[in-house]
Formats: C-alpha cells, sequence, structure tokens
C-alpha cells in the first residue's frame, strides 16, 4: 500500500532570530508555512470516500499569534486526501460554506487580509511593532504565527521566526509608513500563500488550505464539487470542531 504524501507548500524560512535582531536591516520578508497536512480521516467529521478524504475544521484560537476570531474572520480549514491515482480538483468557486438556509461564497484573500487589517486587534499589533525592534520581534512572531497558531508543532515556532525577523526589521525601520508597509505586506502574503488553491491534488496526497468567512457565519457545513477527469462530484462536508492531531515524530512525511 503506498504512504500519501503530505504535501506542504512551502517557502523558504528564517533559521536563526539572533543573527536578524542583530542585522535586522539585512533581513527578507518570507511567509509563513502552511499548516500541517495532517490525515482528515483523523477528523471528527471526516467524508470518506474510496477515492478521498475529506475534512473541515473550524478555526480556534490556541493562544498562539493573532486571533483570527477577534479580526473580523472566521476561518475554516479544508483538509483532501487523494487516494487514487487520479488528479481531483476543488476551485475556491466551487465551494459554499453552508450556513442554516444561506449558502456563503468564501472571501477572496485580498479581501480577508483587508477585513483583518481594519480590525482593532491588528492595528494594536502594529502600533507595538512600531515600538522598537525588541518589542517589534515579540509582536512580529506574533504575526508569523498567524496561520501556524490552529495546528501548533513545528509550523508554530518557524513561522514565529519568521514573523519576529519581520518585527525586528519594522522596529529598525527608517519611517513609521515604511515599517507599516512591510507589516501589511506579511499580511497580504500570508492571506494569499494559505488559502486553498485551484490546482488539483496529486495522487496519494493530501493538501489543506484555508477557507476564509466573515465572523459570525457560523458555517455549518461546506459543499464542494470535485472535478476528476470526466467525473463530477458534490460533497457536503461538515465543519469538525476539533482539529486532528499533527503527525507523529515518527511518521514519515515523504
Amino acid at each position: 500500500m503506498r504512504h500519501p504524501t503530505l504535501v506542504f507548500r512551502t517557502v523558504p524560512v528564517l533559521y536563526s532570530l539572533i543573527p536578524l535582531l542583530l542585522a535586522a536591516g539585512c533581513a527578507v520578508y518570507r511567509p509563513a508555512p502552511l499548516p500541517a497536512p495532517v490525515e482528515p480521516s483523523l477528523a471528527e467529521r471526516c467524508v470518506s470516500l474510496p477515492q478521498w478524504d475529506v475534512a473541515a475544521v473550524r478555526y480556534r484560537y490556541s493562544g498562539v499569534g493573532l486571533d483570527w476570531s477577534k479580526a473580523g474572520l472566521e476561518p475554516v480549514l479544508l483538509l483532501f486526501k487523494n487516494k487514487g491515482s487520479g488528479h481531483p480538483l476543488v476551485s475556491p468557486f466551487d465551494i459554499l460554506g453552508l450556513s442554516g438556509g444561506n449558502r456563503l461564497s468564501p472571501l477572496p484573500p485580498q479581501q480577508a487580509a483587508d477585513i483583518a487589517a481594519g480590525s482593532v486587534l491588528y492595528k494594536e499589533t502594529v502600533k507595538a511593532t512600531l515600538a522598537g525592534s525588541a518589542a517589534g520581534a515579540l509582536i512580529g512572531a506574533g504575526l508569523g504565527a498567524l496561520f501556524a497558531a490552529p495546528v501548533g508543532g513545528s509550523a508554530v515556532w518557524q513561522s514565529a521566526l519568521v514573523g519576529g525577523g519581520i518585527g525586528a526589521v519594522t522596529g529598525a525601520a527608517a519611517t513609521a509608513p515604511r515599517a507599516e508597509a512591510d507589516i501589511r505586506m506579511l499580511l497580504d502574503q500570508e492571506f494569499y500563500g494559505l488559502a486553498w488553491s485551484p490546482v488539483p491534488v496529486p495522487p496519494y496526497t493530501i493538501i489543506p488550505g484555508w477557507l476564509y468567512f466573515p465572523a459570525g457565519a457560523g458555517v455549518e457545513a461546506l459543499l464542494l464539487t470535485v472535478r476528476s477527469g470526466e467525473e463530477v462530484a458534490a460533497l457536503t462536508v461538515p465543519v469538525s470542531n476539533a482539529f486532528p492531531p499533527p503527525p507523529a515524530a515518527n511518521q514519515r512525511s515523504y
């Protein structure tokens, strides 16, 4: 039996915070990684078919990073496992959130970033970051952990280092507008980079991605259209409240 590949849409991360604090002016922004693509079948309400496992998990603040529920958003993480040799595709335009009798389209990443950037919590975070390089490193670490917060594990420390580097950079920036623009760039790139993407899921692969809904949406399930070759399937995936555990330390991820 073939072991499924756990796929990360990764980008390089910063490996040490101390050099960034010492030489902040040389640091370069790199976005945080996606949450770990854990097994959808471990979610409490997974939809399991012969060829796919699909789960949706409600965001819940873990105490790390920016609290999305206080930033005007109610994200849902989609986990899709392709157990066969096909190449199923789920476009964000073929996803609806079901809330009571209502059907809600996910917010585009840019709109979600705009909502978060307009929140009191985000504005307070920016002010704290601009207070200085030391405070900036700490607050920046919180910003970097924004998307890692729900899952924990290595994603948290990796993204915290990234955010910490940006905090140090912005704390040492020549002007406040420049520093504020750098923080907003971080936010925009993370929202784009971590959103569910309209790309086929490779064989024997798990892919995660965020769907952004406004706060108070109360999404209870996702209605998906899955296209694989000539097959078109409509799935209703209930939203789980508990996040599945991350892969064990000794579990292969490739």
